[in-house]
């Protein structure tokens, strides 16, 4: 990313004006749902032999080449001195994800490099397994296996005689060694845990604001997903005011295309800063707004290629 003119800093100075003004009680945060997975593609064709063949299923070649295209995305728009993609490039950005190896593989290629950062893997941003044996891609790996299966899936995902790239930094303090899915989950145990999330990442937030010199802005919080549990996030922990909004109803009920980047304002709902992370109500989305170009996934990609966009926005499945 190249040193900003005048012009470019005059630019990014109303970008930022634009941008949604946080108070002492609210955070901006990103999500990001994962590439296209190998589940993804057997969804969509009805293969159940390569749903049920494997667990924590990685991404598709095309998934890998959406993750590519974001990055590139996020870096034009940097040197374009947009404001969140300053935010997403700044060294000391936070990095999330659901331990699932599409969500770790995602944070890995489509985020730019961040200096010193590992991905910290967030078991209660896993995605929602509804089934047994059909919702095997939410079927983790555990913790001392993880890095291995992503070293595995990055050569897997290599080009050509390319190198494939060097594993990411994982910080796997919060997963513990043993099995931290669930199957057969129940809708109830996703909202709380989802609660729980939120009250987690806004700690982290105000962790990563108070590292801030005087002065600068606080390093932002992105955190890698999955369409169910986003969906499910913005049904339940919306403000009613948000939730009347047209952008308020389309996240609660339609999926965002794989490697879409949504920016969110949290609300804390805490009486006080010095209040208890669990015991603190959980934060509420005041504000939200697709990034980059990313949308919605409208439709069933063309049949052929073998690696599409995922699924139909109106599905509302456990399988993506």
């Amino acid at each position: 990313m190249h040193a900003l003119d005048s012009g470019e800093l005059r630019k990014a100075h109303t970008q930022l004006r634009n941008m949604p003004t946080e108070t002492p009680r609210t955070r901006t945060i990103y999500l990001v749902r994962h590439g296209e997975s190998r589940f993804n593609v057997a969804i969509r064709r009805v293969n159940l032999y390569r749903m049920m063949r494997e667990t924590d299923h990685g991404l598709s070649q095309r998934g890998a080449a959406q993750c590519r295209a974001l990055r590139q995305a996020i870096a034009r728009a940097a040197d374009s001195a947009d404001a969140d993609a300053l935010a997403l490039s700044d060294a000391k950005r936070v990095t999330l994800g659901s331990p699932l190896c599409r969500a770790v593989l995602t944070a890995h290629l489509a985020l730019p490099a961040a200096d010193a950062t590992s991905i910290s893997c967030v078991p209660s941003a896993r995605e929602h397994c509804m089934l047994p044996l059909l919702s095997r891609d939410s079927e983790g790996t555990t913790a001392p296996r993880i890095l291995q299966h992503v070293a595995s899936e990055l050569e897997w995902l290599r080009l050509g005689d390319q190198p494939a790239p060097p594993p990411p930094q994982l910080d796997l303090s919060r997963v513990g060694d043993g099995k931290w899915w669930i199957v057969a989950e129940s809708g109830a145990a996703v909202t709380a845990r989802l609660g729980e999330m939120l009250r987690e990442v806004v700690a982290i937030a105000d962790a990563a604001a108070d590292t801030a010199a005087a002065g600068e802005a606080a390093p932002k919080v992105v955190l890698v997903g999955h369409s169910q549990v986003m969906r499910r996030l913005f049904r339940q922990y919306s403000s009613a005011t948000f939730a009347s909004t047209p952008i308020g109803q389309r996240l609660a009920t339609h999926t965002v295309a794989n490697c879409a980047v949504v920016r969110v304002v949290l609300e804390d709902a805490a009486a006080t800063a010095s209040t208890e992370v669990a015991a603190r109500p959980p934060p509420r989305v005041v504000d939200a707004a697709l990034l980059f170009g990313t949308d919605f996934d409208t439709a069933l990609s063309e049949e052929g290629s073998g690696h599409g966009h995922g699924h139909p926005a109106h599905v509302d499945s456990a399988f993506f």
